[in-house]
């Protein structure tokens, strides 16, 4: 794939309706980001969107940060330069860093930041309706199968005065 192909497939994707980020629909890296072969080498998408969207390299000692914290989005607007600082002081600030106790070691429990209490409910009562899965809950807000199942499972999200 060339830059100019990787580019033209990301403005394909269509952005998921809840954070609106464009979710990489082909290969991950091991880490879990976008992962992109351009010119017979791995890139992760987010620096070379990134690259692209500064017009320049990402400079020495910085690296590539997503406003969206989802490792697959390759949504311009959600990512931007930043020191390994400026991350740690986000993934304080958003609280995503994981703690060896209880329901908060988790991949997903930054995620109680971002979804809403409206969202939670609205994914609860489609799976309560029993018309849709949970993989078909999870396209339509843009979240994993796996996601959905502990919102509906109250496993990571809650909402005070929601059956489980």
């Amino acid at each position: 794939m060339t830059i100019e192909e990787f580019k033209s497939h990301c403005l394909q994707i269509k952005p998921q309706p809840v954070l609106n980020c464009r979710l990489w629909d082909k290969g991950l890296s091991g880490k879990g980001y976008a992962g992109v072969w351009i010119d017979g080498k791995m890139h992760r998408g987010n620096r070379v969107i990134l690259s692209l969207k500064l017009r320049r390299k990402i400079r020495k000692g910085f690296q590539a940060l997503h406003t969206c914290d989802n490792r697959r989005c390759v949504e311009e607007k959600h990512i931007y330069e930043g020191t390994p600082k400026n991350n740690i002081d986000e993934r304080t600030k958003r609280n995503r860093h994981r703690s060896a106790f209880g329901s908060e070691n988790g991949k997903a429990s930054h995620l109680k930041n971002i979804l809403k209490p409206k969202t939670i409910k609205a994914i609860k009562a489609l799976y309560a309706k029993d018309e849709l899965t949970y993989q078909q809950i999870g396209k339509k807000y843009g979240l994993s199968r796996s996601t959905v199942c502990k919102i509906i499972l109250d496993t990571h999200w809650s909402v005070r005065g929601t059956a489980s």
